[in-house]
């Protein structure tokens, strides 16, 4: 069954196994009477699969017990499901705030100041528009940096303030010469330049961005080391 640290989700089928038991009736013979394969009467009992319309009137029929209470008990077992899975999601994502400046975010602003894990969660889970803090990790949301570990896995999440704070000295603009002495630090690194000046004009390299970043310098140094057909896969600029 699931279940969290405080609520257990209790399928409709414990009820029916009860009433099984109470007639000495088997689940083969049980299936037989409700004219349902004997597999989908494990499932149901075990709460794999609903317990629709058309079960709680067959049930009726062969327990004798209304199907309004089955239909009741489903969706009492629909809500449980829904408790529990919200209450793991709350414990796996005050787990994540711990990877994220919220005080900091909090002295901007952004969201309210609050010492509770709980509502540092929900804060930052309207803050990024998300149900639950872990989407993080295969969504991109500009002013978000990842911190990844060897598994790929993100480790670190640290904001950056956005360009409207640039007044209050959070952000610091760089001009053309910063991307110039970078390109030009680049293009040092090339080891092969006499084979670039061969294949560079048909040679095709396709660049796809992360949501973006990277495509104005990256294009840029492959331009000027001499790659002059470049894809740059749109879909990712946003």
């Amino acid at each position: 069954m699931l279940h969290s640290k405080n609520i257990i989700a209790i399928p409709p089928g414990m009820t029916i196994r009860e009433q099984l038991e109470i007639r000495g009736m088997s689940q083969k013979e049980f299936a037989k009477r409700m004219d349902i394969s004997e597999k989908h009467i494990s499932h149901l009992i075990n709460g794999k699969v609903e317990l629709t319309y058309d079960v709680a009137y067959r049930l009726e029929s062969v327990l004798g017990i209304p199907q309004r209470f089955w239909l009741n008990l489903e969706m009492l077992y629909r809500e449980q499901i829904t408790q529990v899975e919200s209450e793991n999601d709350m414990e796996k994502d005050e787990e994540i705030v711990k990877k994220i400046p919220y005080a900091m975010i909090a002295s901007m602003g952004w969201v309210p100041k609050t010492k509770k894990s709980k509502e540092k969660v929900i804060n930052l889970r309207k803050f990024f528009e998300v149900a639950k803090l872990n989407v993080l990790e295969n969504i991109c949301i500009p002013g978000i940096a990842y911190k990844s570990d060897n598994s790929n896995a993100i480790t670190d999440y640290s904001t950056i303030p956005t360009i409207k704070d640039e007044q209050k000295d959070l952000v610091v603009m760089l001009d053309d010469k910063q991307d110039t002495a970078f390109i030009e630090a680049v293009k040092t690194q090339v080891i092969k330049t006499e084979l670039v000046k061969k294949v560079g004009k048909e040679f095709k390299i396709v660049y796809t961005p992360l949501c973006g970043t990277g495509n104005v310098p990256v294009t840029r140094a492959l331009a000027e080391v001499g790659f002059e057909n470049v894809i740059v896969e749109t879909s990712n600029l946003t």
